[in-house]
């Protein structure tokens, strides 16, 4: 279990909420919402102990947040922790909200309101009263705030500012590298195939390899169609994609090629963040397997098509490289297989093959 620890003004609530909203579809993840504006700075030292065990802390910056009195004290406290600056993410509500402009305007805005805390205080002397503790505290936080200002904006400038929309086209990638990929395992929809930033996957159900090409000088490998029936596609929690495909061809001979080379079962891997539906965007997978095969193991000669065995073993390297595009639920595109073989230190000649491949996902 991993604890995020939401900043945010209670005007904000709204954003907090949407945010929150997101984040609570993953179980491995608490959040500990703060709605600064209510009173949990009666015991400050408590509440900063309690965010010292937090994972990640997650600050939404609005105009609210800047020019709140409570907020912008907690962000000093928060600024003091030494962890706070390895695990903090600021979001902004708006991108305008921290251009040039505003930015001048906080220091005018906590200028005026010292100023205005000073004059109030000026009329209860004049008028011979003590004036209130409340107001006198606020004054003296206020310019510690003033005070402040010009780390507080430098602090929040130095770090990689977007907004919470635009986290959220990432599918929280900055969260996730933060708490680390392996607490967010789950199952994604269909919808989105491979959801970036998560451990997820998506089944196989069915398909086609086409081959349409091959240095085997045999017509009918040309047209050759194996079936696919069955085997996933993974994002691991390396941050790896990975695909198993199964098949199992309409000739026993071929098929049992296939298993003592290693390649009934095919595996490739793509080190993208993720596989998303967008049109004429393409991935690319790329595989690499091997298989020794035991002498005097029978096995189609496919060249001359006829069983032969060897008094020794062999070695079947392949390489594997294919490149698809994902349209609904379909991954389709075309694939080059390369076979090595070696015996006795021997290469024997390699076997290139090449076609088109399709595959449906649940």
């Amino acid at each position: 279990m991993k604890t995020i620890f939401l900043s945010y003004c209670h005007k904000d609530f709204e954003t907090a909420d949407m945010l929150c909203s997101e984040l609570s579809r993953y179980p491995e993840i608490k959040i500990v919402r703060d709605k600064i504006d209510l009173k949990h700075q009666d015991n400050l030292e408590k509440f900063m102990e309690s965010i010292r065990d937090t994972d990640c802390s997650i600050i939404i910056i609005s105009q609210s947040y800047l020019t709140s009195q409570n907020c912008m004290k907690e962000l000093m406290h928060l600024m003091k922790e030494r962890s706070f600056e390895s695990k903090a993410i600021f979001l902004l509500t708006d991108h305008s909200i921290y251009n040039e402009e505003n930015k001048d305007s906080l220091f005018t805005f906590w200028n005026n309101r010292i100023e205005s805390l000073s004059d109030r205080i000026k009329e209860y002397e004049n008028n011979g009263s003590d004036s209130p503790k409340h107001i006198i505290d606020s004054r003296a936080i206020c310019r510690q705030i003033r005070l402040a200002l010009d780390i507080i904006v430098e602090y929040i400038s130095n770090h990689f500012l977007r907004t919470i929309s635009e986290l959220m086209d990432t599918n929280l990638e900055e969260i996730v590298r933060l708490l680390g990929y392996e607490v967010l395992l789950q199952n994604t929809p269909v919808e989105n195939a491979i959801i970036k930033g998560f451990k997820s996957e998506v089944s196989i159900v069915k398909g086609v390899i086409k081959y349409d090409s091959s240095t085997i000088k045999r017509e009918f490998m040309n047209k050759l169609n194996i079936p696919i029936i069955g085997g996933k596609i993974t994002r691991n929690s390396d941050a790896q994609i990975s695909a198993i495909v199964e098949t199992l061809s309409p000739y026993d001979s071929i098929q049992e090629l296939n298993e003592i080379t290693g390649l009934s079962t095919i595996e490739v891997f793509n080190s993208e963040k993720g596989i998303v539906i967008s049109e004429g965007q393409e991935y690319k997978f790329t595989g690499n397997s091997k298989a020794v095969i035991p002498a005097n193991t029978p096995m189609l000669d496919m060249q001359n098509w006829q069983y032969v065995t060897f008094p020794f073993p062999i070695t079947c390297v392949t390489l594997t490289e294919l490149v698809g595009k994902l349209s609904g639920k379909a991954l389709s595109g075309r694939f080059v297989g390369r076979m090595k073989f070696t015996a006795l230190n021997m290469p024997i000649p390699e076997v290139v093959l090449g076609g088109s491949f399709e595959v449906e996902l649940n």
